[in-house]
C-alpha cells in the first residue's frame, strides 16, 4: 500500500479567472509558495569520490538562497553510498563533518542505483524529497 506525505505546507493560490493579459501575472500569484517545508535531496553514489565535493558545493549553493527566501527550511543532502570500492564513503564523512546539512547512508554492497535511491527516500526526512545523480544529472 502506498503512503503519501501530507503536503499541507504547500499552498497554491486559487485562480478565479484566466487573465486576458498574461504579462500581468506576477510571480507571487503564478508560483506555489512553501510555508515551512523541509527539503531533502537524495544522491545515490557509486565510486563517486572525485565528484562529491563539487556536487555538495553546487547543491549547497542552490539550497542557501531557498532558505534565505523562506521557501524551504531545514534542507538536507543525503549521499547514499551504494557499495563503492573507492573512497566515496570517506568523502561523504568528510563532507558531513564540514556541513551539518550533509548526511550519509552506507549500503553494505552494491544494490543498484534504484535501490540506493529507494533507501535514501525511505531514510531522508522532509516534506519534499528529491533525488538526483551524483554528477547532478537525472538520466
Amino acid at each position: 500500500m502506498a503512503t503519501f506525505r501530507d503536503l499541507s505546507c504547500m499552498t497554491i493560490p486559487e485562480v478565479n479567472a484566466i487573465p486576458q493579459d498574461l504579462e500581468n501575472i506576477s510571480a507571487s500569484t503564478a508560483e506555489p509558495k512553501a510555508s515551512q517545508c523541509a527539503l531533502s535531496i537524495v544522491v545515490p553514489c557509486h565510486n563517486e569520490e572525485q565528484v562529491l565535493p563539487e556536487t555538495a558545493r553546487r547543491l549547497q549553493a542552490v539550497l542557501d538562497p531557498l532558505v534565505e527566501k523562506g521557501l524551504i527550511v531545514d534542507p538536507k543532502i543525503f549521499f547514499v553510498d551504494d557499495g563503492s570500492t573507492d573512497d566515496t564513503w570517506l568523502t561523504i564523512e568528510t563532507l558531513a563533518s564540514e556541513d551539518p546539512r550533509v548526511h550519509g547512508l552506507k549500503l553494505s554492497t552494491n544494490f543498484g542505483q534504484q535501490n540506493a535511491i529507494l533507501a535514501g527516500l525511505l531514510t531522508a526526512p522532509g516534506d519534499i524529497l528529491i533525488s538526483i545523480d551524483a554528477d547532478l544529472q537525472d538520466d
